[in-house]
């Protein structure tokens, strides 16, 4: 079904805004190192208090082994070429192990995580045009503060520095404590999703010292880590339809798949209900994933498209 969104906003009959039956977020868990206070120079303690279902929905994606083993090719694979297309493309450490052995890499990638914390700064930027949710950039004059217990995965002498549209510290500053519930779990999503997407390509770029990302694997439609992050975890690449507002709207969801396909076909996005978003702050969506990992949460049901 394709109708204009902003029809769509005033009914709200799909239900893309809010959900009155959908539960609460109740997420108490710790927040990775990573996302601790001290990595947000620009943040003081009262806005970061409102950043904490973010921080902590960020934290669950770093937190089980089910999750974790996203990360295992990009902190520890090989760049092998493909003979017939040249692709380059990454190996996969977890091939052929037994449990045991693949416990001993997932304790590595653990590892590397927690020592990514000491070579992290998150910063907020103005926007134009607003299509920017956040980027990565090494920066030489950010020297990591590594510890005798860090593993050698991150060896250059530059750290990462993350860098998100200025739109969402103004909201946590100025609009959180105001907003609603429904608002504010939108927000979250949004920036928990973003906070990871940038970690992800953190991890390559500072495992490569490069911006030259492979494939992850070989069949991926492109060399994006970020993507192929979201597409692991979701199924999907899911982004707010309004670019523009401090304030995230509903999410839209499209598939991934290579640029020049999409340029062929056009670009057809599924409107995501409210409560498909609300689910990922609940402990027993979060329960699921670590028994059986995130294909045990089914995509959203689509109750309207739109085409471009």
């Amino acid at each position: 079904m394709l109708v204009h969104w902003a029809n769509a906003k005033e009914e709200d009959r799909f239900f893309l805004w809010n959900d009155p039956v959908a539960p609460a977020p109740e997420l108490d868990n710790p927040i990775h190192p990573i996302f601790h206070l001290p990595n947000w120079p620009e943040v003081n303690p009262a806005v970061y208090q409102n950043m904490q279902q973010a921080l902590r929905l960020a934290s669950m994606f770093l937190r089980y082994d089910s999750t974790i083993e996203f990360f295992v090719s990009p902190l520890l694979g090989n760049t092998l070429i493909d003979s017939q297309s040249g692709r380059r493309y990454l190996s996969n450490p977890l091939s052929n192990k037994t449990h045991e052995q693949k416990g001993l890499v997932l304790k590595q990638v653990y590892r590397g995580l927690q020592c990514l914390s000491h070579c992290v700064k998150f910063c907020f930027i103005p926007v134009e045009g607003g299509k920017f949710w956040g980027r990565t950039k090494m920066e030489s004059d950010l020297r990591p503060s590594h510890t005798s217990e860090c593993p050698p995965f991150f060896s250059h002498h530059h750290s990462a520095k993350f860098e998100f549209r200025k739109h969402y510290l103004d909201f946590y500053q100025h609009q959180y404590a105001s907003s609603s519930v429904y608002d504010q779990v939108r927000q979250d999503f949004s920036f928990a999703t973003t906070i990871v997407h940038e970690v992800t390509h953190a991890v390559g770029v500072m495992r490569r010292g490069d911006y030259n990302e492979p494939c992850i694997r070989l069949d991926h439609p492109s060399p994006e880590h970020g993507y192929a992050w979201e597409n692991f975890m979701f199924g999907g690449i899911h982004n707010p339809l309004d670019r523009i507002s401090s304030k995230v709207g509903f999410f839209t969801r499209k598939a991934w798949a290579k640029d020049e396909d999409m340029k062929r076909l056009g670009r057809e996005w599924g409107c995501v209900p409210y409560s498909y978003v609300a689910q990922w702050f609940r402990k027993d969506t979060w329960e699921l994933i670590e028994d059986h990992g995130p294909t045990a949460i089914p995509p959203p049901h689509i109750p309207l498209k739109l085409q471009t």
